[in-house]
């Protein structure tokens, strides 16, 4: 009952207008085939869920006040990514949820104005290129004699719960000097590199493996990777052109409470993540990669050179397990 009676307090503060934009989308979204992925879902709908009443009438406020920036292209948008997202299967449908993720979304979608075709700091030149997501852009990211260094993503920096949360790991990332690909903040847009996706013909398995333990290592005692995927690994065209994890979005500090499940960490259930756990999802998701055959990688992870991986890996300790790892793939590549 009190969950009932604070989700029509929530609708009544909502303006006339907000109602029937949120009543519009709700009757044009239709689930696809569910299976896991990140939860963007739970991600949108908390941050206004976690508002305080007065932040939360200044959102609605304007949003009724830009009435006339809110189109059909924008309902249509909305309605697209709320399909994807809540077809997910660590979700439960819920109105409230539902409600405050296209809130969101609206809130998110006034900025569009606001946000700049170029940013730039004393180095780089960020041309903002499309829209990928209700809070994402994709960026094209060039030097100053104009030649393309590599593609990004810009995240604008919203005064919301978990952007603010979001924005203290990248601020964390920019503060330890670990290796990671190209990661900034110019003025309130959040940039970081897009991966240019492996090659098993052209990129070293035993490289790849390396660069991405060592940079989970440098993160480990402060953050982890919640959700990860084919897409997620990659090659990064800045700097040393090391291979990393790129999915930023899905970062969580070790203590958090995990909101999406990721198939590739190999359990059918778990609520926590550890170092090992990490490693042994990254092992997984290249014998994907790197094995050809249409099987996934519960059977691609049983071939050699993975399944010798697993075997190591599960016989380390998890206090020195990076360093470890580590040393085992030199040996390899130098034998």
């Amino acid at each position: 009952m009190r969950g009932y009676m604070k989700l029509k307090i929530i609708i009544n503060k909502m303006t006339d207008f907000i109602n029937k934009l949120v009543d519009i989308i709700t009757s044009k979204y239709s689930k696809t085939d569910n299976h896991y992925r990140y939860n963007y879902f739970y991600y949108y709908h908390s941050n206004i869920r976690l508002l305080d009443d007065k932040t939360i009438v200044a959102v609605y406020d304007a949003i009724d006040r830009s009435a006339n920036e809110i189109d059909n292209i924008t309902i249509k948008e909305i309605t697209y990514f709320l399909s994807k997202d809540i077809s997910n299967e660590t979700i439960i449908e819920d109105v409230e949820k539902i409600r405050n993720y296209i809130v969101f979304c609206l809130y998110s979608s006034l900025l569009d104005v606001k946000v700049r075709r170029l940013y730039f700091n004393k180095q780089t030149i960020v041309n903002i290129k499309e829209k990928v997501r209700p809070d994402k852009y994709l960026c094209e990211v060039t030097n100053y004699k104009n030649d393309f260094q590599f593609y990004a993503y810009g995240k604008t920096i919203l005064q919301l719960p978990l952007v603010d949360k979001f924005t203290t790991y990248i601020k964390l990332i920019k503060e330890l000097k670990s290796p990671m690909p190209y990661v900034n903040i110019i003025d309130n847009m959040i940039i970081y590199e897009k991966p240019t996706y492996l090659d098993p013909n052209k990129d070293p398995l035993v490289e790849v493996l390396k660069d991405i333990v060592n940079q989970l290592k440098g993160l480990d005692p402060y953050l982890k990777f919640e959700y990860m995927d084919k897409t997620s690994v990659g090659k990064s065209q800045n700097g040393l052109k090391r291979y990393f994890l790129f999915f930023l979005d899905s970062l969580i500090g070790n203590d958090e409470t995990l909101t999406s499940f990721n198939v590739y960490d190999g359990r059918q259930e778990y609520d926590k993540i550890s170092s090992k756990d990490q490693i042994r999802t990254v092992i997984h998701i290249l014998s994907e990669i790197y094995i050809t055959g249409t099987d996934n990688y519960m059977k691609k992870c049983q071939i050699q050179p993975f399944s010798d991986y697993l075997i190591f890996l599960d016989g380390l300790q998890e206090g020195d397990i990076y360093n470890n790892f580590i040393l085992y793939l030199m040996n390899i590549k130098n034998e």
